[in-house]
């Protein structure tokens, strides 16, 4: 058996856990220095409880260095005006160099081997210049941390929608990821303004009663499913885990509810589960394959049956249209090799023996339409004339 002693960091609402390897005298209420990841810091111990070697349900942060001296006070006190002093520095070096960013915090070890900012922004932020004048200030070392709206409702706290302080800044020292599957099995409105904290993310109390419910619905039959129960086809409607009731639509019986012990009573088989039911009655419609099977609405392969219309393959065989082949017969029209035999209509071989047409070859005996030969003599003559008079 080994003690733990539970150790509240300054004055941060959370606890930590840390071991005494060093077997240090100490006592609920010492004030006591301890080693984390950031350096030495400064805080009191809560409680103390002794655990088995082996099993260990603690996540140890550390290892207690010694008991607080009057010196180790002073310093704390000094620590903590040179956070104030840090908060007034980089605000306004923040807006004399215009960047995004919203300072939250400042930390300073117990040592003063270096002082830690904290903000947010939107995107990323070169902060190399801000680093370089406060490090002039300060004369030590300087870290820039960037953090998510969870750790701010860590570090800044606030109330929650219980009316109580957040988990985060109050006992919880790491954060699970919870997703919307555990609202689900819960039978919680999936409303985001209900299920979500001040910090805009699920809330962390959702995961507390998770395993329950997980461990408690494996005993009825998933909500929504279509089971057969008792001779009978039903729809599970509703599920309460702590009433330990479930309510079934029976198939044009309406609704029955029983309670766990007489719902173990007999056995169930499900037939669908939810999604499957959705799925078919979507829009009320069945599926896209069964279409055909629609009443009035036969097959799109078997229209050739359709009264009154004859398959497409077989309408050569209808009534009153003759085959294209066969439409030289039609009465009254002769067939388009015989066209030249028309009466009044001579052959194009023959239209140059027309009346009042000349021949094309001919067009130069025209009358009053001189040859283009004697145009280009007279222009000739026209353009010699004209050199002569200049």
């Amino acid at each position: 058996m080994k003690n733990i002693f539970g150790v509240k960091l300054q004055y941060e609402a959370k606890v930590w856990y840390f071991e005494n390897n060093s077997d240090i005298p100490l006592k609920i209420k010492d004030d006591v220095v301890v080693k984390t990841s950031r350096g030495l810091e400064f805080g009191f111990v809560k409680f103390i409880k002794e655990i088995s070697e082996e099993k260990s349900e603690f996540e140890i942060s550390g290892n207690i260095v010694r008991k607080a001296t009057e010196k180790d006070v002073e310093m704390e006190e000094k620590r903590r005006e040179e956070e104030i002093k840090g908060v007034d520095a980089c605000q306004k070096e923040i807006i004399s160099l215009e960047l995004v960013m919203k300072l939250l915090k400042v930390y300073s070890v117990h040592d003063r081997s270096k002082i830690i900012f904290y903000f947010t922004a939107p995107g990323k932020v070169d902060f190399r210049t801000l680093v370089r004048r406060l490090a002039s200030v300060f004369k030590t070392r300087i870290e820039m941390r960037q953090i998510g709206v969870r750790d701010e409702v860590e570090m800044v706290g606030g109330i929650g929608v219980c009316g109580r302080p957040t988990c985060c800044s109050t006992f919880l020292s790491d954060f699970e990821s919870i997703g919307i599957k555990v609202a689900k099995c819960q039978n919680i409105s999936l409303n985001p303004t209900k299920i979500s904290g001040i910090c805009g993310r699920l809330m962390c109390c959702l995961k507390y009663e998770a395993k329950f419910y997980e461990k408690e619905g494996k005993k009825y039959p998933p909500l929504g499913a279509k089971i057969h129960y008792c001779d009978e086809d039903c729809i599970v409607i509703d599920i309460n885990i702590l009433s330990k009731n479930l309510s079934l639509l029976v198939k044009g019986r309406g609704i029955k509810k029983y309670t766990l012990e007489e719902f173990d009573e007999h056995t169930y088989k499900v037939l669908a589960l939810r999604e499957d039911n959705d799925r078919k009655g979507k829009k009320g419609k069945s599926d896209r394959k069964d279409k055909s099977d629609k009443q009035g609405k036969p097959d799109r392969k078997d229209k050739s049956d359709k009264q009154g219309k004859p398959d497409r393959k077989d309408k050569n065989d209808r009534k009153v249209k003759p085959d294209r082949k066969d439409k030289n017969d039609r009465q009254g029209r002769p067939d388009r090799k015989d066209k030249k035999n028309k009466q009044n209509r001579p052959d194009r071989k023959d239209r140059k023996d027309k009346q009042n047409r000349p021949d094309r070859k001919n067009m130069k005996d025209k009358e009053n339409k001189p040859d283009r030969q004697e145009n280009k003599d007279k222009q000739n003559k026209k353009n010699d004339n004209d050199r002569s008079g200049e």
